[in-house]
């Protein structure tokens, strides 16, 4: 079985071009209500290796990536 992958580019980790393209994403993925059902539990698990290293070391998964993906859960 092949599992779906969405690419989108994202040119820095500005708010809105994150969002733009986390939100792209999930579409051509075919939305969350694809994957989903109303009311259901959902655990996002952060990659996190290093404590204390900067986000822009790739580490860990950039917290600009994790907010809009929570707030599109919620």
């Amino acid at each position: 079985m092949k599992s779906p992958v969405a690419i989108i580019g994202c040119p820095d980790y500005g708010p809105d071009e994150v969002r733009r393209a986390l939100l792209e994403s999930l579409t051509l993925l075919g939305g969350l209500g694809r994957h989903l059902r109303p009311g259901s539990r959902v655990f996002v698990k952060i990659n996190h290796l290093s404590a204390g290293s900067a986000p822009e070391r790739a580490v860990f998964t950039h917290p600009a990536i994790a907010l809009p993906l929570v707030e599109h859960l919620g």
